[in-house]
């Protein structure tokens, strides 16, 4: 990430603005190249986090945690192809198991089970797990505009 700002020295931003702006982009260099506004009369570029870019991963996130959430609303028998997944007979139902995938990849934190198990129930886009060195699977998201997008929707429900 360093090597990115050095690249990079025209920005103009202070620490604060520095580490917004890497939580945000989640430190992927083409989010933080989106996020360069070109300095105007000989004045140093700046970061702007409010961009159509920006605005379509965002859009992209709510869009699949609500069609998620209105599948299990709205029709019961696909209700029951989530409940009555045949990878998990005898356990809770995979609504819980994404809430569950979810709040964990939202925290950098322990998912129950792996993505790939669960693959229909995940925006592989913008979350993923994956073994850390103590052997726990642990929850990650690719960028803050993500995380941004669907947590108030987890919380709400």
């Amino acid at each position: 990430m360093t090597h990115w700002w050095k690249w990079n020295l025209k920005v103009e931003l202070d620490d604060d603005t520095r580490k917004k702006a890497e939580d945000f982009t989640g430190r992927i260099p083409l989010f933080l190249k989106m996020c360069v506004v070109k300095g105007k009369n000989d004045k140093k570029d700046e970061i702007s986090l409010e961009n159509e870019f920006f605005r379509e991963i965002f859009e992209e996130a709510a869009k699949f945690e609500k069609n998620l959430q209105e599948k299990c609303k709205k029709n019961p028998e696909k209700l029951r192809k989530y409940v009555c997944s045949r990878f998990y007979p005898y356990s809770f139902a995979n609504v819980f198991r994404h809430c569950e995938y979810m709040n964990g990849a939202l925290y950098n934190r322990a998912v129950p089970s792996s993505s790939r198990i669960i693959w229909d129930l995940v925006d592989h886009r913008y979350f993923y797990d994956k073994v850390d060195d103590t052997g726990t699977r642990v929850g990650y998201h690719t960028c803050g505009v993500s995380r941004e997008a669907v947590s108030p929707m987890l919380l709400s429900n």
